[in-house]
C-alpha cells in the first residue's frame, strides 16, 4: 500500500469518528436504546419499517422547549407520545440512555435526571427497543422479560395494539389523558379510558365528572357508537381476561389510524391519507353538545337542532 493510500485510509477513519462517534443515533441504524448507546439531540432511532421515530422535538416554534417522545416518521408533527411532558427540558442539551439500574433516563445538560421510566428492577442489563406499533418497551436482556413500557403510560394517543385497561379488582386503569393546550403536552384536563364495573363502556372524564360516554358493549359494538358498524372501526373489542382486568383495544391493521384525546375533550379518530399526506378525520366524539354528557341533566330531552336544545319530556 502506498503512501498516499495509507493517508487516505487514515483520513476516512478520522473522518467516521468525528462525524459518526458524537452523532451515533444518526450513523447506527437501530430501534434499540442500550446502555452503550446515548440518544443526543436531535438524534433519532425509528422503528422496524420507519413507521415511527423516537427522538426530541419542539411543539411550538416561538419556544426552546424540548421534548422526548414517538412520533410518526411520516408526519414529525403528529406526536403520540410524551416521556418529559410535564417537564420540558430548555435547550437542545438533552440526551437519553439505559441507566447503570437499568431504566430510561432522560438527562438535560447538567446531568440532572429530567424523566424516568423508574422501576424496581435488579437487572443491570436491559435495553429499550422502539417496536413496529409504537410502543417504546424496556425489556431484560437475559430473559427477554418486559419490565416498562410506554404503552401502559399513555399520552393523549390512542393506537391498535395499545390497552385501555380497567382491574376492577384494584382500580388500577390505563387512560389517555389530553394535552394542556395544542402546543403544550403538560396533562390536560380531560381523560378517556374504559369503565367495565357493571356493563364495559368508553368514558371521557373532566376531572372527576363525566364528559362523554360510548354507550354500552354488546359483545360486538359500543351500541352508542353508530359509525361502529361502519367497515374502518372493525376489529375494536373489548375483552375480560377473567381475572377482573377488563381491556379496550385494537388490532395492528394496514391503515395508520390514531384516536387522540384533544385539549377540549373530543375523542378524533384519524387514518393517513397517502395520496394528500394528511390526516383525514374519520370519526369525532362528542359531535355536539347534546352528545355530552348530562347536557340537559337527568330527565331532560335533548335536541340539537333546535334553538333551545334541552326540554323536559313529556
Amino acid at each position: 500500500m502506498s503512501n498516499s493510500q495509507i493517508l487516505k485510509l487514515y483520513f476516512l477513519q478520522y473522518l467516521f469518528l468525528v462525524l459518526c462517534l458524537p452523532r451515533l443515533g444518526f450513523c447506527a441504524e437501530t430501534d434499540t436504546i442500550t446502555s452503550n448507546l446515548v440518544i443526543k439531540d436531535p438524534d433519532t432511532i425509528s422503528s422496524q419499517g420507519n413507521v415511527f421515530k423516537l427522538g426530541f422535538f419542539s411543539l411550538d416554534n416561538t419556544t426552546k422547549n424540548r421534548y422526548f417522545g414517538v412520533f410518526y416518521s411520516v408526519s414529525e408533527s403528529t406526536v403520540i407520545w410524551v416521556a418529559n411532558r410535564n417537564n420540558p427540558i430548555p435547550d437542545s442539551s438533552g440526551s437519553i440512555t439505559i441507566s447503570r439500574n437499568g431504566n430510561n433516563v432522560l438527562m438535560n445538560g447538567k446531568g440532572e435526571i429530567v424523566w424516568s421510566s423508574n422501576v424496581t428492577t435488579s437487572s443491570l442489563d436491559a435495553s429499550a427497543q422502539l417496536l413496529s406499533t409504537g410502543n417504546l418497551v424496556l425489556r431484560e436482556n437475559s430473559s427477554g422479560r418486559t419490565l416498562w413500557e410506554s404503552f401502559g403510560y399513555p399520552s393523549n394517543a390512542f393506537l391498535p395494539t395499545l390497552r385501555l385497561i380497567d382491574n376492577i379488582n384494584t382500580g388500577h386503569k390505563v387512560v389517555v389523558s389530553s394535552w394542556k393546550s395544542p402546543t403544550d403536552p403538560e396533562v390536560g384536563s380531560f381523560t378517556s379510558g374504559l369503565q367495565a364495573l357493571k356493563i364495559p363502556q368508553i368514558f371521557t372524564w373532566n376531572g372527576n365528572r363525566p364528559h362523554w360516554r360510548s354507550g354500552p358493549w354488546n359483545g360486538k359494538i359500543l351500541i352508542g357508537v353508530q359509525d361502529m358498524y361502519s367497515a374502518y372501526l372493525d376489529g375494536f373489542t373489548v375483552e375480560n381476561d377473567t381475572s377482573g382486568i377488563f381491556y379496550f383495544t385494537a388490532p395492528e391493521g394496514i391503515f395508520l389510524m390514531r384516536i387522540t384525546l384533544s385539549s377540549t375533550g373530543n375523542l378524533v379518530q384519524t387514518l393517513w391519507n397517502e395520496q394528500t399526506q394528511n390526516w383525514d378525520i374519520t370519526w369525532l366524539a362528542p359531535q355536539n353538545e347534546c352528545d355530552v354528557y348530562g347536557t340537559c341533566g337527568p330527565f331532560g330531552s335533548c335536541n340539537a337542532l333546535n334553538s333551545h336544545i334541552c326540554s323536559c319530556l313529556s
